[in-house]
Protein backbone atom coordinates (compact mmCIF):
# COMPACT_ATOMS: atom_id res chain seq x y z
CA UNK A 1 0.00 0.00 0.00
CA UNK A 2 1.55 3.65 -0.88
CA UNK A 3 2.11 5.27 1.89
CA UNK A 4 0.18 8.59 1.09
CA UNK A 5 -2.97 6.38 1.93
CA UNK A 6 -1.54 6.98 5.48
CA UNK A 7 -0.33 10.38 5.62
CA UNK A 8 -2.16 13.28 7.85
CA UNK A 9 -1.48 16.50 7.68
CA UNK A 10 -3.10 18.75 10.36
CA UNK A 11 -2.94 22.37 9.30
CA UNK A 12 -0.34 22.05 6.83
CA UNK A 13 2.21 20.03 8.50
CA UNK A 14 2.69 16.10 8.54
CA UNK A 15 1.91 14.12 11.92
CA UNK A 16 4.89 11.67 11.84
CA UNK A 17 3.98 8.23 10.28
CA UNK A 18 1.58 6.27 12.65
CA UNK A 19 2.46 2.77 14.04
CA UNK A 20 -1.26 2.15 14.20
CA UNK A 21 -4.26 3.41 12.73
CA UNK A 22 -7.69 2.60 12.42
CA UNK A 23 -10.68 4.80 10.41
CA UNK A 24 -13.80 4.94 11.16
CA UNK A 25 -17.17 5.58 9.84
CA UNK A 26 -20.21 6.47 11.23
CA UNK A 27 -23.54 8.23 11.30
CA UNK A 28 -25.06 11.00 12.73
CA UNK A 29 -28.55 11.01 13.83
CA UNK A 30 -31.49 13.56 15.18
CA UNK A 31 -33.84 12.63 17.38
CA UNK A 32 -34.99 8.98 16.14
CA UNK A 33 -38.30 7.21 17.56
CA UNK A 34 -39.15 3.13 17.54
CA UNK A 35 -42.64 3.07 18.06
CA UNK A 36 -44.11 0.23 20.90
CA UNK A 37 -46.71 -0.56 18.55
CA UNK A 38 -44.24 -1.41 15.58
CA UNK A 39 -41.09 -2.22 16.98
CA UNK A 40 -39.53 -0.80 13.87
CA UNK A 41 -37.00 2.13 14.17
CA UNK A 42 -37.82 5.25 12.38
CA UNK A 43 -34.10 6.66 11.76
CA UNK A 44 -33.33 10.63 11.29
CA UNK A 45 -30.10 10.76 9.99
CA UNK A 46 -28.32 13.78 9.74
CA UNK A 47 -25.30 13.22 8.40
CA UNK A 48 -23.25 9.82 7.18
CA UNK A 49 -20.02 8.79 6.56
CA UNK A 50 -18.37 11.16 9.52
CA UNK A 51 -14.82 9.90 9.83
CA UNK A 52 -12.58 9.00 13.15
CA UNK A 53 -9.45 8.19 13.02
CA UNK A 54 -7.81 6.39 15.51
CA UNK A 55 -3.98 6.76 15.40
CA UNK A 56 -1.34 5.16 17.93
CA UNK A 57 2.59 6.10 18.90
CA UNK A 58 5.15 3.13 19.79
CA UNK A 59 7.54 6.23 21.27
CA UNK A 60 10.66 6.38 23.08
CA UNK A 61 10.96 9.98 24.31
CA UNK A 62 8.33 12.70 25.63
CA UNK A 63 9.45 15.27 23.29
CA UNK A 64 8.18 12.48 20.51
CA UNK A 65 4.63 13.24 22.64
CA UNK A 66 5.13 16.91 23.09
CA UNK A 67 5.22 17.75 19.28
CA UNK A 68 2.48 16.09 18.39
CA UNK A 69 0.28 17.07 21.70
CA UNK A 70 1.19 20.70 20.46
CA UNK A 71 -0.22 20.32 16.85
CA UNK A 72 -3.47 18.57 18.19
CA UNK A 73 -3.94 21.37 20.99
CA UNK A 74 -6.25 23.52 19.38
CA UNK A 75 -10.43 23.35 19.29
CA UNK A 76 -10.27 21.96 15.84
CA UNK A 77 -8.51 22.24 13.36
CA UNK A 78 -7.73 21.27 9.23
CA UNK A 79 -6.83 17.54 8.65
CA UNK A 80 -5.65 16.34 4.97
CA UNK A 81 -6.11 12.63 4.97
CA UNK A 82 -7.33 9.78 2.90
CA UNK A 83 -10.84 9.18 2.84
CA UNK A 84 -11.96 5.53 2.48
CA UNK A 85 -15.38 6.47 1.55
CA UNK A 86 -15.01 8.37 -1.33
CA UNK A 87 -11.46 7.23 -2.49
CA UNK A 88 -9.96 10.73 -2.46
CA UNK A 89 -7.39 12.55 -0.40
CA UNK A 90 -9.30 15.23 1.37
CA UNK A 91 -9.51 17.84 4.05
CA UNK A 92 -11.72 17.70 6.66
CA UNK A 93 -12.63 19.62 9.87
CA UNK A 94 -11.64 17.73 13.18
CA UNK A 95 -10.65 17.70 16.52
CA UNK A 96 -8.38 15.39 18.61
CA UNK A 97 -10.76 13.33 21.15
CA UNK A 98 -9.47 11.08 23.69
CA UNK A 99 -5.71 11.19 24.93
CA UNK A 100 -4.06 7.81 26.23
CA UNK A 101 -0.45 6.91 27.17
CA UNK A 102 1.07 4.26 28.53
CA UNK A 103 4.18 3.57 30.26
CA UNK A 104 6.64 0.59 31.17
CA UNK A 105 8.87 0.42 34.24
CA UNK A 106 12.27 -0.51 32.89
CA UNK A 107 15.57 -0.99 34.82
CA UNK A 108 16.07 2.72 34.83
CA UNK A 109 12.65 4.03 35.77
CA UNK A 110 10.13 4.62 33.54
CA UNK A 111 9.72 4.63 29.89
CA UNK A 112 6.86 6.11 27.72
CA UNK A 113 5.83 3.34 25.49
CA UNK A 114 2.77 4.53 23.58
CA UNK A 115 0.77 7.38 23.08
CA UNK A 116 -3.11 7.07 21.32
CA UNK A 117 -5.51 9.94 20.49
CA UNK A 118 -8.27 10.39 18.18
CA UNK A 119 -9.20 12.44 15.38
CA UNK A 120 -12.94 13.12 14.72
CA UNK A 121 -14.57 15.13 12.16
CA UNK A 122 -16.40 18.08 13.39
Amino acid sequence: MDTKYIEIYINGVKLPTPSTIEIEYSDLDADSLRPITTGKLKRNRVRSNMQKIKIGYLLNTISDIDKIMKMIEPKDFSVKVYDNATGNISTKTMYAGNKTFSYIRVKRGIKGQGFKFNLVEV
